[in-house]
């Protein structure tokens, strides 16, 4: 919401809340607080209250936020990504709980020089049952909570821990959910990596998760031993797979027949020869995504494809480029570049 009117939302007049009480999904991205000051009171009170009316709410996305005196919230709120300048305590988080109790996403981020919520975490712990999708740092959770929260969620298809040790990897194996399809563990030992693959038999993608030990063409081999469910794969930077030679000449040879999706970081561009390896070892290749260097036409030669984004030096697509690529690509519904 932008601009925001802070004096509108202090106190809500029976038109404003009426129109906010059919409101589903809002965004108070703009409506952050750099800290909590007397000046600001007013700005966090305007979000609440904001919040509040919206009584039908079902997805709310907000950062550095100021849940202090939070009183109400959607009970059928079921998507919530945010982080905070101020937390809720102990006291507020447990009151709030139980209209916590239907999120089925949640995206707990840590904005810089906000506070760790590791009340909030610890009470949604207990409370939520119906979790498919969980988006954590080590600034919002503890490793304890987060063994927990994947307990009391057997359903979780997706879980993304941003920038955590080892251990909270660890904590959610405790309890590996049986229907995880995406784990992204960040850089983590080696063995993490095999362990997921074997405890989570439906799993199809380890997102950018990378060894930071024993990145040698012994760990790939028994990562690709164990990797027979992945579809998709993401290349962040050669080195997150020993060496460029291995991914050409190991990894894609092994996973390509299997892939759907594969995701290139732009730290390193593609050949046109390199992008035709690609294509040519991903028969099933579905969603594609590569920096490449040249114009990339080469995309025309899979039938498969249904989303691509090019990107890098010199990548132009001119409309009866993108004509042409429909043609060759009859399913093809998402292109950029």
């Amino acid at each position: 919401m932008e601009p925001f009117d802070t004096e509108a939302f202090k106190n809500l007049n029976p038109i404003i809340a009426k129109g906010m009480a059919q409101v589903q999904e809002l965004d108070l991205t703009s409506v952050s607080i750099n800290s909590v000051t007397k000046e600001n009171t007013a700005y966090a009170e305007a979000a609440l209250n904001c919040i509040s009316a919206c009584t039908h709410l079902q997805k709310l996305v907000t950062s550095r936020a100021d849940w202090t005196n939070i009183k109400t919230i959607s009970k059928q709120l079921s998507d919530l990504s945010i982080s905070f300048v101020s937390p809720p305590d102990l006291k507020t988080s447990v009151a709030l709980a139980p209209s916590l109790v239907n999120l089925t996403n949640l995206h707990l981020h840590h904005a810089p020089q906000a506070l760790p919520s590791y009340d909030f975490t610890r009470v949604l712990a207990q409370y939520c049952r119906s979790l498919t999708k969980l988006d954590v740092c080590a600034d919002s959770i503890t490793a304890q909570a987060l063994e927990t929260m994947v307990m009391h969620n057997p359903g979780l298809v997706s879980i993304y821990l941003r920038y955590c040790p080892d251990h909270y990897t660890a904590a959610v194996l405790q309890h590996p959910p049986q229907q995880l399809e995406f784990f992204d563990m960040g850089t983590v030992d080696s063995a993490l990596i095999l362990k997921a693959l074997a405890l989570c038999p439906k799993l199809t993608s380890t997102g950018k998760s990378s060894p930071r030990n024993d990145n040698t063409v012994e760990f790939w081999q028994k990562f690709l031993e164990q990797a027979r469910q992945i579809q998709e794969l993401h290349v962040e930077r050669w080195s997150d797979f020993h060496s460029k030679d291995l991914f050409f000449n190991t990894v894609l040879p092994k996973l390509g027949p299997q892939l759907v999706r594969i995701w290139f970081g732009w730290r390193d561009l593609l050949g046109c020869d390199e992008l035709e390896r690609v294509l040519t070892s991903c028969d099933r290749l579905q969603v594609l995504r590569a920096p490449v260097k040249g114009n990339g036409q080469v995309v025309a030669s899979r039938s498969r494809l249904r989303e691509v984004k090019l990107f890098g030096d010199n990548v132009k697509f001119c409309d009866d480029d993108k004509r042409r690529l429909q043609r060759f690509l009859p399913g093809l519904c998402n292109f950029s570049s």
